[in-house]
């Protein structure tokens, strides 16, 4: 039987490195394994499934969020390309990027797992203009 996974690949900005995304990795690990993060310290532990269900999901459908929770996080930094390298072109990174991507993905599934939902968290992404 396949487990399924949901894949959060985190990529860093313009002159960037993985190192940039540590503790965005370590906040969604801690909070992948229902462990009450800083932020949330004061609150029950209902509470604070109740915040992170309606702020990572509110827009899906009762029947996704549920599948959704169940799921095994992975979380893929990528670091393939670093500081001056990052002024490549999108279009060279981005081929980087999936590669990477690529390779966790088929490292997964040979260990029987699926990708389920897909994630990408990149704070240098943005909109200019």
């Amino acid at each position: 039987m396949t487990r399924g996974v949901h894949l959060i690949v985190l990529i860093h900005g313009l002159y960037g490195n993985p190192d940039n995304l540590k503790v965005v990795k370590e906040e969604l690990e801690r909070v992948s394994r229902h462990e009450t993060s800083s932020r949330y310290q004061d609150r029950e532990e209902d509470e604070v499934e109740a915040l992170l269900e309606s702020s990572s999901s509110a827009s899906l459908p009762s029947s996704t969020r549920s599948r959704r929770s169940k799921l095994e996080i992975k979380i893929l930094v990528c670091k393939s390309f670093t500081g001056s390298h990052t002024w490549d072109g999108i279009d060279v990174n981005a081929h980087k990027a999936s590669g990477e991507i690529d390779d966790t993905i088929k490292g997964l599934e040979g260990k029987g797992k699926t990708v389920e939902v897909f994630s990408v968290v990149s704070p240098g992404m943005q909109k200019v203009g």
